[in-house]
């Protein structure tokens, strides 16, 4: 029986399109790729998230966590934008081994992006909403995982009474540091470090002390 002209090219049609879906299903399983993609402030001896959340203090110590599928180690690529803009020191690509299934899971510490002026030297994270991507250096695909955090100012945390204000000010000429709790050698851009050139902010002199002093020290005393 000969085959109609519009039946065999039906016919080529489904072999084409069958040899396409196979293709892809063979390369898709063979090809790396990050799930299960997430940020908290620490993170288990299996390498998962503990407490996986989207909101984090300036001085939060940052992980990201994923799973590794296909494969147990490959070569990925980490991009970090705060409010639309590429942060500075990103991307950045790292070597990755991963244990078999079901503990393929990896972790990263976030680097924090800011430098505060303090000894010794300490880095926060700047206040603002950050978008990061997590995906295999040689990803041909356009879909890259993303997700999506904030890092706002700890009121409660930034909160000073005026019995507290007394304890600073008492801490500071006791260890001969200058007015703003840093060495009295300490020189600075504009003559103050309460003023951001950048944004034109300005902070409160005992805010910017407590963000370089978390710990408080004056409690001790």
């Amino acid at each position: 029986m000969r085959l109609s002209k519009s039946k065999v090219l039906l016919l080529v049609s489904i072999v084409i399109v069958g040899l396409f879906i196979l293709v892809l299903t063979v390369w898709r399983n063979s090809t790396p790729e990050i799930t299960n993609l997430a940020v908290s402030t620490s993170v288990d001896s299996n390498n998962k998230p503990i407490n996986p959340t989207f909101t984090f203090k300036p001085t939060d110590d940052i992980y990201v966590s994923g799973r590794l599928a296909h494969t147990d180690k490959t070569t990925i690529k980490l991009e970090l934008n705060k409010d639309q803009e590429s942060i500075s020191g990103y991307p950045k690509t790292f070597e990755i081994s991963v244990p078999s299934y079901p503990n393929n899971y990896f972790y990263f510490k976030l680097e924090k992006p800011i430098v505060l002026l303090t000894y010794p030297e300490k880095k926060v994270w700047e206040v603002g909403e950050y978008e990061l991507k997590v995906y295999p250096k040689d990803c041909l695909t356009p879909f890259k995982p993303v997700v999506k955090f904030k890092v706002s100012k700890d009121q409660e945390s930034l909160t000073i009474t005026e019995e507290e204000k007394a304890k600073i000010d008492r801490w500071i000429i006791e260890n001969n540091l200058n007015q703003y709790g840093d060495p009295k050698n300490r020189i600075y851009t504009g003559g103050t470090p309460l003023f951001n050139e950048a944004t034109g902010e300005t902070i409160d002199r005992y805010e910017y002390i407590l963000k370089n002093h978390p710990n408080r020290p004056w409690k001790n005393k």
